[in-house]
């Protein structure tokens, strides 16, 4: 991972009063307390120190539950000509959309000494809340390579805190579903629950097609 994203504090503490990680506006009060917290993890110990536990007080206070079937985790790039046709304003949220998530979104952060850590850390405690909070159906992309470094977490480490009670179904769209990748996303699940599982190849049909009356399914009818 590169250098930490310059005037961190600043950006950090602009977004989270124009959107409190709690989802709540009236939280805004509590954002030089968020901020002072995550910066004092990231300034005050080495990055191979920073681990996802250290986070624990962030996401217990921030939301990050997604929706009822409008949850979807993308494990790798998804690399596809179709993904340009997909409207941005369908409704899926990812870990990094959500109020928690979006604070920290896009950005570079590191402890001391190094790079990879932090954000690492940050992000399995925020993808680790997210899939424990997923209700309803459950959309999963499996990526081209999933084997870069691309700083998301890995389906391993995040799908075994699914609430099996709470996830009605499990939709995958992989450019091959039969790839180790994917194969390896499915066992995974299988280890931790009963799910129902499909695997699509065709991405606007199988994600834009989730709503067969969509006005930009043309491919469903």
């Amino acid at each position: 991972l590169g250098p930490p994203s310059p005037f961190l504090k600043e950006i950090i503490t602009g977004r989270c009063y124009s959107r409190p990680p709690s989802g709540n506006a009236a939280d805004a009060v509590n954002c030089p307390t968020t901020v002072s917290q995550l910066m004092s993890i990231l300034e005050a110990s080495p990055d191979t120190d920073i681990h996802p536990g250290d986070f624990d007080d962030y996401v217990s206070e921030a939301r990050i539950a997604p929706p009822v079937d409008e949850a979807l985790l993308r494990f790798g790039r998804v690399d596809v000509k179709e993904y340009e046709a997909v409207p941005s304003s369908l409704p899926f949220v990812t870990p990094e959309d959500t109020d928690g998530g979006a604070l920290m979104k896009d950005l570079a952060f590191c402890g001391e000494g190094g790079c990879g850590g932090a954000s690492a850390s940050f992000w399995i405690a925020v993808y680790k809340k997210f899939a424990s909070d997923v209700r309803g159906r459950l959309f999963i992309e499996v990526g081209d390579n999933v084997e870069d470094d691309d700083g998301t977490p890995s389906a391993s480490v995040v799908l075994q805190h699914l609430n099996s009670k709470g996830v009605s179904s499990i939709s995958i769209y992989s450019r091959d579903c039969s790839s180790p990748a994917t194969t390896a996303v499915e066992e995974t699940l299988h280890s931790v629950g009963e799910y129902e599982i499909t695997c699509g190849e065709d991405y606007l049909r199988f994600i834009v097609c989730r709503d067969p009356l969509s006005k930009y399914c043309v491919r469903c009818h």
